[in-house]
């Protein structure tokens, strides 16, 4: 699957200069219909959106892939990833059918997770919803 957005040119660390590097919110192009659950998934503390996809009427499900810490630390994307896997099986929505996957693999440079979302139309918004709770869980010692 070619995702819809791709974060620039990767490099396996960081390019950083003599200044100390913090976490700041950018705006970026991606599919409008995923808009909701990209900016969920950023509530995360230390989650980056890598590459993003809202799927595609051949059934493609919506997909995000991510990694933590500034330079794609592995350690912390997989204990995302893992307490992610934990908890989002305990959403309750009370609405029609949803599938999350969540999944990782290794690239040339880091260990990336990524959350494919498979929901009936109008549901994305209270997927999100649900994702900016657990973030405020994770963000407070998850």
């Amino acid at each position: 699957m070619t995702p819809c957005h791709s974060s620039a040119k990767r490099s396996a660390k960081l390019v950083t200069g003599p200044h100390k590097q913090v976490w700041a919110k950018a705006n970026v192009h991606v599919d409008e219909h995923i808009v909701p659950l990209i900016e969920a998934l950023s509530c995360f503390r230390g989650l980056r959106t890598e590459e993003s996809c809202q799927g595609g009427e051949d059934g493609r499900p919506a997909s995000v892939w991510f990694v933590c810490g500034v330079d794609g630390d592995e350690e912390e994307t997989a204990r995302l990833a893992s307490w992610l896997g934990t908890n989002l099986p305990e959403l309750s929505l009370d609405y029609g059918g949803y599938d999350l996957t969540l999944r990782w693999s290794r690239s040339a440079y880091w260990l990336q997770a990524r959350l494919d979302v498979d929901s009936q139309p109008g549901t994305m918004q209270l997927i999100s919803a649900a994702l900016r709770e657990l973030a405020e869980q994770w963000n407070s010692g998850g």
